[in-house]
């Protein structure tokens, strides 16, 4: 059944509601996988508009499984729509930063009902080696907001700036997080750290560890 029904092409008004109706179903591992996929494929194509709903049922589905991949798709998903807009001057880059703060949001309240999520995510980033990018930056930010996941992220956004001062054999500042040029991506970790200021307007749920983390 699930596999036939995420066959078929959603509508993006439907798409929140069906994924709520399967999440009613006996689910086992390749079933969420297989919603997981479909979400984040669709949601590539859908109206931005309905993305939040979306990506919430995702995360919803996700505390049955596959935390790991709901995480890492949500992030791709989010930097390949950034690349799309960002890339279209017609874009409206506010509706976007809108979407993504509700998601932030969300992933945090979602987060407290399964406190491991931080740790699924990190685990899977280190594995992955994947690089911080500004949508990825917040979850992390937005998922050190609740207590229990604070050390996790934090210990976590650490090592990236040392392991890079290492693999760049540069001398190591006496206070990394003021003081730290460390390469994110592209960008140096102080510009990441500036774009995610920018935004905050739209990613208010980041503020908080944003602070704590720059201390």
């Amino acid at each position: 059944v699930i596999e036939y029904v995420c066959s078929l092409n959603w509508k993006s008004a439907q798409a929140a509601a069906i994924v709520g109706a399967l999440r009613e179903l006996r689910l086992g591992a390749e079933d969420v996988s297989i919603i997981i996929k479909k979400i984040v494929a669709f949601c590539m194509s859908a109206d931005l508009q309905s993305v939040p709903a979306l990506v919430y049922q995702l995360l919803l589905t996700s505390l049955q499984g596959s935390s790991d991949m709901a995480l890492k798709g949500v992030a791709k998903m989010f930097e390949r729509l950034e690349k799309k807009f960002w890339s279209d001057a017609s874009s409206s880059k506010t509706i976007l930063l809108t979407v993504e703060g509700t998601v932030l949001l969300q992933l945090n309240i979602i987060a407290k009902q399964k406190q491991n999520m931080a740790q699924t995510l990190v685990r899977a980033l280190r594995e992955s080696g994947s690089p911080l990018r500004p949508f990825l930056f917040g979850m992390l930010l937005s998922l050190a907001r609740i207590t229990k996941c604070e050390k996790c992220i934090f210990d976590h956004l650490q090592e990236a700036v040392l392991s890079h001062y290492a693999s760049k054999r540069l001398q190591m500042p006496s206070r990394t997080w003021k003081m730290a040029r460390a390469a994110v991506c592209d960008n140096s970790f102080e510009d990441l750290v500036d774009e995610t200021v920018s935004r905050s307007h739209y990613w208010d749920v980041t503020i908080q560890s944003l602070v704590q983390f720059w201390k």
